[in-house]
């Protein structure tokens, strides 16, 4: 573990707040940093020095934010989420990252801000428990070359289960990446794949609205 997690994982443990240790550690298992790092993989085969980018339900931020600056000049990124305590652990991992590049808004990420058409890169890792793109951007006013990355799951019955916050009728799952892409909105596809796991099966699409 690079020693920038154990500080963040220090401050989780023994922050004031009493922040949820066990979400916190959901962030940080395996199949997420596999499934960021895919994202970042498949990114990469894309020409474009991405500089300002938009997190939409981002939760933590992290692990991605550090894999994202790995690669890209980034001058603005922004976190997005409703969670006020997974945000102010974002703030946190930033500090400690010295990425003084992160900034977050904590409101429902439907909500269009004047920023929005700098971004030219929008990522929604979650989509799994939110609108789909179409209903989500309504609002949004964005340019035309900004890229678009979406990660969903088949995992139907097992997110309610397991996410006590992810109501029913907000669970907007998948049972293909083919049915990802064709709810998107996306006009352009610039990637389409699936990972599978013991159990369930993750998708990704990435292209233009």
């Amino acid at each position: 573990m690079e020693i920038e997690y154990s500080k963040i994982l220090k401050h989780v443990l023994y922050h004031k707040d009493n922040y949820n240790l066990r979400l916190f550690a959901k962030s940080l298992v395996p199949e997420q940093w596999e499934c960021k790092q895919w994202l970042v993989d498949e990114l990469l085969n894309i020409p474009i020095d991405f500089k300002c980018i938009q997190l939409l339900g981002g939760w933590y931020g992290y692990p991605l934010i550090q894999m994202l600056s790995k690669h890209y000049d980034i001058e603005l990124l922004e976190n997005v989420d409703i969670g006020s305590d997974e945000l102010k652990i974002c703030k946190k991992y930033a500090d400690i990252f010295s990425h003084k590049f992160v900034k977050t808004r904590c409101e429902d990420a439907s909500i269009a801000s004047v920023g929005d058409k700098k971004m030219d890169l929008v990522i929604n890792a979650s989509q799994e428990n939110m609108d789909f793109l179409p209903e989500l951007i309504k609002d949004k006013e964005h340019n035309k070359n900004c890229v678009f990355v979406l990660q969903n799951n088949n995992q139907f019955t097992l997110w309610p289960d397991s996410h006590p916050w992810v109501s029913d009728e907000n669970n907007s799952c998948v049972n293909s990446v083919d049915e990802l892409a064709a709810k998107s909105g996306l006009s352009v596809i610039l990637y389409s794949g699936t990972k599978v796991f013991k159990n369930y099966e993750r998708y990704m699409v990435i292209g233009l609205k």
